[in-house]
C-alpha cells in the first residue's frame, strides 16, 4: 500500500501543486459540494458537565477546521454518550470499598469488563474524529495550517500565489 495522498490545499501551500496531475482531485472541490456545520449545540442526551464541555470544545475545533459535516453529528454524539457511560461505570468502580465479599468481587469484575468495552468503543470512534494525539498531529500538519493561513489573510497563501504567477 502506498502513501496516502496529500490534500490539494497542502500541495498548493507547499508549492508542489501541478495542474496536470492534481486538477481532478475532489478534496479541493468538497467545500462547494458539502455543507459543513457552522455551529453545534450540545445535545440534551449529554448530562455530565465534563462531557458537555468536551463535546463543545471538540466540535468547535472541528468546525473551525471546516471538517465537521452535519452527517457526522449523530456519531460524535454517540461517542460522547459512550464517554459519559464510561465515567459512570468508573464512578461505580471507585464506590466499591472492598472486594472481600464474593458479590462485590463479581460486581467489580463486571464493571471492569464493561469499562474495557466502553473504552474500546470510545477509542475507535475517537481516532476518526482527531481525539488521539497521533490523529491530531496528522490533522495539524495538514488541515490546520491551511485553514489558519487562509483565515489570517483572507486570501490564498503566498506560495500558492507564487505558483500561480500572481504578484505578491
Amino acid at each position: 500500500m502506498g502513501r496516502p495522498r496529500k490534500p490539494t490545499a497542502q500541495l498548493k501551500l507547499t508549492g508542489t501543486y501541478r495542474a496536470d496531475r492534481h486538477e481532478k482531485n475532489i478534496d479541493d472541490k468538497l467545500p462547494q459540494l458539502i455543507t459543513f456545520a457552522s455551529s453545534v449545540t450540545v445535545p440534551e442526551s449529554l448530562t455530565d458537565k465534563y462531557v458537555r464541555a468536551a463535546f463543545s470544545s471538540h466540535t468547535d475545533m472541528l468546525i473551525s477546521l471546516q471538517i465537521l459535516h452535519i452527517s457526522d453529528l449523530p456519531e460524535i454524539e454517540n461517542m460522547y454518550i459512550i464517554l459519559q457511560e464510561l465515567r459512570r461505570v468508573r464512578k461505580h468502580i471507585t464506590d466499591i470499598k472492598s472486594i472481600a465479599k464474593k458479590e462485590d468481587f463479581e460486581r467489580y469484575n463486571t464493571l471492569n469488563y464493561l469499562a474495557a468495552k466502553l473504552t474500546a468503543q470510545f477509542s475507535s470512534l475517537a481516532a476518526k474524529y482527531f481525539i488521539s494525539p497521533h490523529a491530531r498531529n496528522k490533522l495539524t500538519l495538514e488541515a490546520y495550517e491551511i485553514a489558519a493561513a487562509q483565515k489570517r489573510t483572507g486570501e490564498p497563501p503566498l506560495i500558492e500565489r507564487l505558483v500561480k504567477g500572481k504578484k505578491c
